[in-house]
């Protein structure tokens, strides 16, 4: 009792985020909203108890009416933050014809289009001039090709038959691309072409994120008129205001391999720096009679001023709400409140906007936090040095490891990839971009008063330079040191969770040496070895057969124990883009070793014999062959000139498959012949991959 004696906020928290996940992966069993009445009902009745039932051993039941009573809350939420749940969301009007739509975020650039979120504000139904009241999300794209630029705010009317639900491919451990954008109450997207649209009007919903987004957009034009270099400009956009549409690919790359990459995103790293520069700017203040308060008022005032001028991001906005709790908690001056400053800027966010809990960043930024919390002081405290910058360091070298240790399974479990240079890496980058974030800052404020400019602002602009220069050649070089990431690596859900479990009882077990910890520590090192051990063996005894669906390709593969062969088209395998699709998949199934080929080269063997099951492979280019044979698959790609009814006199088969590679209208037509000669097949668009698989 004395750990929820210490920590009471996370006895909000903990049911809060069960709650959430109860609602959104079991929807139908929400729990119903009278529930909430009964159990304040019960809490009011508890906390105005008659002194003789106020025993310290019946105390749990207040704790376990309060944890009810935001499982609830969390559930509750969560069902009324589900928007497709709203009558007004357009997915509940069939009838509507068009749809009225407000451009909700900056557009970014894509290779073929320009993409934003859209906000559904309203819509006409059939033979009506009056518009309804409608909600919900969309993902746009606008075609490149005679663009006309759009703003946020800007509102724009389409035909509502152009939404398109969003789906998966459908290949195997595909990115969830589908659950991902529910998660932000997103189903549908559209392309638009020039002439799908027209503009109707023009409103600013939000006038806060408009003066936001208005100043980055204007702090961005002075750094791209600084000259910096594209290399270097890209970088200072992301370091030092969030927009990181200018990296370069091959240089965010590099950044991601070195384990740099959260300096590219404004988060907890760059709030927290803005929060030391200031602290120490502002340190004489705390020697007045209320300076503790002011110095506070005005720490958040500023961090929160920072969150603006860099757009106010998700990232942005869950860093800068985590450090005023955490300020304002400092200011109490408790032992444990960073803890329940922390729990409490979670219940914040989460009371906001439930699908956070979801998000990647959130999940990484809190465990990140809580890590530098728990672990980096006693590892601090493992050495000592009189010197002060050997000091630093070593406080630096902790942090990095404290938060490596917290993030290691979950960044694993999402990005296959270990940075092995990590610590080298955060002694560079941390202090220059502390130095960055000082000079780069310095230098936009030179730059935006034209009398403060010449000799002043070009000593600035070159320090500047040279900073990002350093940096990005830092980065270049611990990418090409050998072994400098670990790649490929693969952790189930419940792998993730019992690594957790595993570093959380090591730490226990080091720091109150008892071997009753030290016993549930080993036990489940065993269950995490046998399980991996028992799946290894288990994909050992299994061969697979996978045709994948390509937009406008054919992709094949099949697999023995850890060893693959793929064919697919020349221009697939001349632009190396089939790793997109394979990568997930033979990850998942710890392929060691792949060849691949292209159909070309295959044509004189057309026919593939897998485990005594035949498959015909047809294109355009290969010709029906002449003996009478039976098959198990006709396997339909690259729009084959046949009729089913002709090729059904010839040839036998059970099933027909078409992948990709066809066009609309050639499978719509062998659809129709297959229902006509009743001959089942499979379509990798509607229903994903087609895979067999053996075990042996």
């Amino acid at each position: 009792m004395k750990f929820w004696n210490d920590y009471p906020l996370l006895r909000i928290l903990l049911p809060l985020i069960i709650g959430i996940l109860l609602a959104f992966y079991y929807p139908n069993i929400i729990l119903p909203f009278w529930s909430l009445f009964i159990l304040t009902t019960i809490l009011l009745f508890w906390a105005f108890r008659p002194l003789s039932l106020r025993k310290f051993s019946i105390r749990i039941i207040g704790g376990i009416v309060i944890s009810l009573l935001f499982l609830l809350i969390g559930n509750q939420l969560t069902e009324v933050k589900t928007e497709k749940y709203n009558h007004l969301h357009y997915s509940n009007h069939d009838s509507v014809s068009h749809l009225i739509i407000r451009i909700n975020s900056p557009l970014t650039e894509k290779r073929k289009s320009f993409k934003a979120t859209g906000l559904v504000i309203g819509g006409f139904q059939e033979n009506d001039t009056n518009a309804i009241k409608l909600q919900g999300k969309i993902l746009i794209y606008f075609e490149k090709v005679n663009f006309i630029k759009m703003d946020y705010g800007d509102e724009i009317l389409i035909a509502a038959d152009k939404l398109q639900a969003i789906r998966n491919l459908g290949n195997p451990n595909e990115f969830d691309f589908t659950s991902y954008l529910k998660k932000q109450n997103i189903h549908h997207h559209v392309f638009l072409t020039k002439t799908d649209w027209i503009t109707t009007n023009h409103q600013s919903p939000n006038l806060i994120k408009l003066w936001s987004l208005n100043t980055r957009n204007h702090l961005l034009k002075l750094l791209e008129n600084m000259e910096l270099g594209d290399s270097e400009f890209g970088v200072a956009s992301a370091l030092l205001l969030g927009y990181d549409e200018y990296l370069d690919p091959d240089l965010r790359q590099k950044y991601a391999g070195s384990g740099a990459m959260h300096i590219l995103c404004v988060s907890g790293l760059h709030v927290g720096i803005i929060f030391m520069i200031f602290n120490v700017l502002f340190a004489p203040l705390r020697k007045t009679k209320y300076g503790s308060y002011l110095n506070s008022l005005l720490i958040i005032t500023l961090i929160w001023l920072y969150a603006l001028i860099t757009g106010l991001s998700p990232s942005v906005f869950r860093s800068t709400t985590m450090f005023s709790f955490i300020i304002i908690g400092s200011l109490i001056n408790r032992k444990t409140s960073t803890y329940n400053s922390l729990a409490a800027s979670a219940v914040v966010l989460l009371i906001n906007d439930p699908f956070l809990i979801f998000q990647i960043g959130f999940q990484l930024s809190y465990l990140a936090v809580l890590a530098i919390l728990f672990i980096q002081p006693p590892l601090s405290k493992l050495y000592y040095f009189k010197n002060g910058f050997l000091t630093k360091t070593k406080d630096l070298i902790a942090v990095s490891i404290a938060a490596q240790i917290g993030t290691f399974p979950l960044a694993i479990y999402y990005f296959h990839q270990f940075p092995n240079y990590f610590i080298l890496t955060n002694l560079i980058v941390i202090p220059l971009s502390f130095a960055i974030l000082l000079s780069g800052f310095a230098t936009i404020f030179i730059h935006a008063l034209p009398f403060l400019k010449s000799i002043l602002g070009l000593l600035s602009q070159k320090i500047l330079y040279w900073l990002l220069f350093i940096l990005n050649s830092s980065i270049g070089f611990i990418n090409q040191m050998p072994y400098a990431v670990s790649r490929n690596l693969y952790f189930t859900f419940w792998d993730t969770l019992l690594v957790y479990f595993l570093i959380l009882f090591l730490i226990l077990a080091l720091m109150y040496k008892k071997a009753k910890i030290l016993i549930v520590f080993l036990s489940i090192a065993i269950i995490l070895m046998v399980s991996n051990a028992y799946l290894r063996m288990e994909d050992y005894e299994k061969e697979f057969f996978i045709i994948y669906h390509v937009p406008k390709a054919s992709l094949v593969e099949w697999s023995t124990s850890n060893k693959s062969q793929v064919i697919m088209d020349t221009s697939l395998f001349n632009s190396q883009n089939y790793e997109r699709y394979l990568y997930e998949s033979q990850l998942y199934r710890r392929i060691d070793h792949t060849e691949y080929l292209t159909f070309d080269s295959i044509y004189s063997s057309s026919c593939i014999n897998f485990d005594g099951r035949l498959i015909f492979i047809l294109d355009k280019s290969l010709q029906i062959p002449e003996n009478a044979i039976h098959l198990n698959y006709l396997y339909l790609r690259n729009n084959p000139k046949i009729s089913l009814h002709q090729l059904s006199n010839k040839l036998s088969f059970d099933t027909i498959i078409m992948d990709g590679s066809n066009k609309y209208w050639n499978v719509h037509k062998w659809k129709m012949e297959c229902d006509s000669l009743r001959i089942p097949y499979f379509d990798t668009k509607e229903k994903g991959a087609f895979m067999i698989e053996n075990s042996f």
